[in-house]
């Protein structure tokens, strides 16, 4: 709950006209006493309490100001969420009010888990982060309340690996990025684990090198949609800007071969070229869109005489071995351009892109 009543007591007496002496002589107390319960420095007995409320025509309640915040389940789920979120220090009164109210909640649990991780990650506070140790112990207890299709077991134990990172305790925090390491999902932990935290920058080198892959992955994936997303919206600019920034990451990634080698990347370069005849396309720029994919078609047929589906071959790759990758689309770069463009569902596309087959 809240209490504002050293403000209404000002904001009253102001509203009525009224000075501290005027308002100490109606209620026969000192000018000291009013200025001191305006200052928020003392509180008024009861009895003079009740006098102002209906001096001031008001109810107890509003002259108070008192207001009792939801504490129900899932307001105060959200309340611990916002106050995470803004990295709101009052999260922490906040956290231990709610495991008081519900003890056995998984969602108050973990949210209040997640506060002390925070504050205690960022503040280095040793007793925050051995808070946040013993909550998420709990949460494994109750992950049959889970109903977060995001969080799981193994997301967190990685979440004690973390704390166990900040403690200092290396030895266990690799060990549970380890053995929880599912999609190769803490490979990035891991090799920033091993090479700036235990010294071992070669030991980690593999493992750097499979999150860089998993990450153009991503950013391939994401790129499809965004262009969708932005085309959607009419927003072209933002489309392109996107494309603008995926293609300066994939052109690093080749940085340095030579032009008769090929790798993956090429295949790359022909889905952006789509995705940018896509956007030029939603615009009513046909004489681009064409052209977008005129070169996207002759990328990827130039990478079908010769395809490199070897993922280590990418630059800045640390790995011994071929990786390979493979493609939801189709078999070669041509058939994974047409279904990517197919799946589209625009017709004007679709229209383009069988002349430029045919031509």
């Amino acid at each position: 709950m809240e209490i504002q009543l050293a403000e209404n007591i000002k904001k009253f007496r102001k509203q009525r006209g009224l000075t501290q002496e005027q308002l100490a002589e109606v209620m026969g107390v000192s000018v000291g006493a009013v200025h001191k319960w305006e200052a928020g420095l003392s509180v008024p007995e009861l009895g003079l309490i009740m006098r102002l409320a209906d001096f001031y025509d008001a109810s107890v309640d509003v002259l108070l100001g008192y207001q009792m915040k939801d504490n129900r389940h899932d307001a105060m789920a959200k309340r611990l969420a916002d106050c995470f979120n803004n990295k709101d220090r009052v999260a922490i009164d906040e956290a231990e009010k709610a495991l008081k109210k519900y003890p056995n909640s998984f969602r108050i649990i973990y949210g209040c888990a997640s506060i002390y991780l925070g504050f205690g990650a960022e503040e280095g506070n040793r007793e925050y982060l051995q808070k946040a140790l013993e909550l998420l112990g709990r949460c494994e207890q109750l992950m049959s309340q889970n109903q977060d299709p995001e969080l799981s077991e193994f997301v967190l134990r990685g979440s004690k690996g973390i704390i166990y990172l900040r403690l200092g305790d290396m030895d266990q925090a690799m060990k549970l990025f380890k053995e929880n390491n599912a999609g190769g999902y803490y490979n990035d932990l891991i090799g920033l684990l091993y090479a700036i935290f235990m010294n071992q920058p070669e030991e980690g080198a593999a493992y750097l090198s499979n999150a860089l892959l998993q990450g153009i992955s991503y950013f391939m994936n994401c790129t499809l949609g965004y262009v969708k997303l932005y085309v959607s919206r009419r927003d072209f600019a933002s489309a392109h800007a996107f494309l603008d920034w995926i293609d300066m990451l994939i052109k690093g990634l080749h940085q340095g071969k030579k032009e008769s080698e090929m790798d993956y990347t090429d295949a790359a370069d022909g889905i952006l070229q789509a995705c940018r005849a896509y956007a030029y396309s939603g615009a009513g720029d046909d004489g681009q869109a064409r052209k977008c994919l005129e070169e996207a078609l002759l990328i990827s047929k130039r990478f079908d005489e010769k395809p490199n589906y070897d993922a280590s071959t990418y630059r800045f790759m640390e790995m011994t071995g071929k990786v390979g990758s493979f493609s939801v689309f189709g078999s070669t770069a041509v058939e994974s351009l047409t279904h990517m463009i197919e799946t589209m569902a625009d017709e004007k596309l679709l229209r383009l892109w069988r002349e430029v087959e045919n031509e």
